[in-house]
C-alpha cells in the first residue's frame, strides 16, 4: 500500500531539483557566465546531475543504501549519468531555443 504515492514522492524529489538546475543553466548562459557548446553544456550538467540524485536520496532515500557509506561511488556513477544527461539536456535545449527564436522572429516580422 502507498506504492504510488511513494513514487510520487521520489519523481517530484527528483524534478525539483532538476527543474532548478536547468533554470540556473538557463540563467547562467543568458547572463554570459558559462559559454554555449558541448563541453561547458556537459560539464555542467556532470556537476547538477549527481547534486540534484544526492538531493532526491536524502529526502526520499530507498533505505537500501546508507549514503555516507558509498557516497563516492555513488557521485562517481551519477556523474557519468549526468554527462549522458547533459549532452540529451544541450541538444533539446539548442533545439527549444532554435524553435523559439524562429518562432520570435517570425511573430517580429508580421
Amino acid at each position: 500500500t502507498g506504492g504510488l504515492s511513494e513514487s510520487m514522492l521520489g519523481i517530484l524529489a527528483l524534478t525539483l531539483p532538476l527543474l532548478a538546475a536547468g533554470v540556473l543553466y538557463g540563467w547562467l548562459l543568458d547572463s554570459g557566465r558559462l559559454r554555449e557548446g558541448f563541453g561547458p553544456g556537459i560539464l555542467y550538467w556532470v556537476v547538477a546531475f549527481p547534486v540534484a540524485r544526492l538531493s532526491q536520496e536524502l529526502m526520499v532515500g530507498s533505505g537500501t543504501m546508507s549514503v555516507s557509506e558509498l557516497l563516492g561511488d555513488f557521485m562517481i556513477f551519477q556523474a557519468l549519468v549526468g554527462g549522458a544527461f547533459g549532452l540529451g539536456f544541450f541538444l533539446l535545449h539548442n533545439q527549444i531555443s532554435t524553435w523559439m527564436s524562429r518562432e520570435e522572429g517570425g511573430a517580429a516580422g508580421n
